[in-house]
């Protein structure tokens, strides 16, 4: 753990997760400002693709990794700190009640001749379709999630045309009515369903949503972390420490601190059976989640309250100038 020089820090993030705290605490403490990440864990926020479940016997928890498609893993050089991953040979099979059983590889050609057992067309429809999704992966990604201002008419038309159909018509399908009008037999709507069920984009059931739900999807990319690696998780917090940031481990936030103009200045902590205070000159960045957020800042956020977006940029909210590298 690297301890504090003293209570006040430019920016003060409230949780370690790999999903927000500890990355955007990355970002900006490269950027030039003085971080404090505040996480209840011990060990730091858990985050782990595989485990050995018992000897010489490994499981991966999170075969399909996001993060493999992100800007972060070059804007953080996460590479340098040990991060890296491998493609396995299965990316994952299904079985239906009636022994049908479909199995997805990272070869191509394997999956091609799968789908094929059932339906040729089928298919033929999918391998089309994962190549137009590949040579627009990024342009969607950018114009849908990594940007400041995602565009989602913007994304939707982009998706459509790798996809080779109308966005208007896209934009009032469901994931079901997508698969049932691009797959003919059951066995690969089953197979090609079941991924996208983890329902990473939206949900599937819904009209719009859910047809862009299930494309988005396949931008993913399966992998895993060798036995041997580093974790995403420690990737991105080797990252934060090296650019100077501070993480208190085992610190428990029991209070958010209002200014007199409304604002979060500030929290109050457990760390260790001892009672500190943190302040923050810029901004107090929460990755609690809105309801427990609400109770550290002694008023609950209103009911129906939501994001507006899908993706924020921590550093648009918290830096006053474009975000640009300390040198």
């Amino acid at each position: 753990m690297t301890e504090a020089d003293d209570d006040t820090f430019d920016v003060l993030v409230v949780g370690g997760g790999i999903s927000g705290g500890m990355p955007a605490a990355a970002y900006l403490q490269k950027a030039g400002c003085r971080v404090a990440v505040i996480e209840r864990d011990a060990s730091g926020a858990p985050f782990s693709s595989s485990y050995e479940a018992a000897p010489g016997v490994r499981f991966d928890v999170t075969p399909v990794n996001f993060s493999i498609v992100s800007p972060a893993i070059a804007d953080l050089e996460l590479g340098r700190f040990g991060y890296r991953v491998r493609p396995p040979e299965v990316l994952f099979s299904t079985l239906d009640g009636t022994g049908r059983h479909v199995t997805l590889y990272t070869d191509a050609a394997r999956t091609f001749r799968e789908l094929a057992r059932y339906s040729a067309k089928d298919a033929q429809r999918f391998q089309a379709l994962l190549y137009g999704l590949k040579g627009a992966a990024r342009e969607i990604l950018s114009t849908a999630f990594f940007s400041a201002a995602p565009d989602l008419a913007g994304a939707t038309r982009l998706t459509a045309t790798a996809a080779g159909l109308e966005p208007e018509r896209l934009t009032q399908m469901s994931a079901i009515d997508l698969v049932t009008a691009m797959f003919e037999s059951d066995a690969a709507r089953l197979a090609l369903t079941a991924l996208p069920a983890i329902n990473l984009f939206g949900d599937l059931a819904l009209p719009g949503q859910g047809a862009l739900a299930w494309l988005w999807t396949f931008l993913m990319r399966t992998c895993s972390v060798p036995a041997d690696g580093v974790t995403l998780a420690q990737a991105v917090e080797r990252a934060f420490l090296h650019h100077g940031g501070t993480v208190l481990k085992g610190a428990t936030v029991r209070r958010f601190l209002r200014a007199a103009d409304g604002s979060c200045r500030g929290v109050e902590v457990d760390m260790r059976g001892e009672h500190i205070t943190l302040r923050a000159r810029r901004a107090v960045i929460s990755d609690l989640g809105a309801g427990l957020t609400g109770e550290l800042l002694g008023e609950p956020l209103r009911p129906g309250w939501r994001s507006a977006g899908r993706a924020v940029f921590t550093a648009d909210a918290v830096l006053d100038r474009p975000l640009r590298w300390a040198q």
